[in-house]
């Protein structure tokens, strides 16, 4: 895959995401049905996309934190959905808080995918700023 489909894809998968969470908001504001179900990690069209490109970029650090990440952020979307249909609309709510571990995996995310693509693109040495879910400090290479 050449530097610019990759760029797409990668601009592509943060608005698919931070769609979902305005969705949940939404949900637990005013109470409307959710228009889709979550899918899983490894269901959407962006973790299809990381599935397809795992053999070639497996060996990348920043690769393995955003799967990570990924992951994490599809398992909080999946169970503030299932607080909210089991009538637990005040814990979805606290859920979707600041700090909490959806805000944490979009965090991640989203700076990761932004220094993956800066690197991809540029070349470039900016670090990230989140780390890993186990804590570990992210190293570009």
């Amino acid at each position: 895959m050449d530097t610019t489909q990759r760029v797409r894809e990668l601009e592509r998968a943060l608005p698919l995401h931070h769609k979902w969470r305005g969705l949940l908001y939404v949900a637990v504001c005013t109470g409307a049905p959710l228009p889709a179900e979550p899918e899983s990690a490894s269901a959407c069209e962006f973790g299809a996309w990381l599935a397809s490109r795992a053999p070639e970029l497996v060996q990348e650090v920043v690769f393995k934190r955003i799967c990570e990440w990924h992951t994490a952020f599809h398992t909080e979307v999946a169970k503030i959905v299932e607080l909210l249909r089991s009538g637990g609309a005040s814990a979805a709510a606290a859920a979707l808080g600041d700090g909490k571990p959806l805000a944490r995996a979009s965090f991640a995310l989203t700076q990761l995918l932004t220094y993956w693509k800066d690197v991809h693109i540029t070349g470039g040495p900016r670090q990230p700023t989140a780390r890993g879910i186990d804590g570990a400090d992210i190293q570009a290479h």
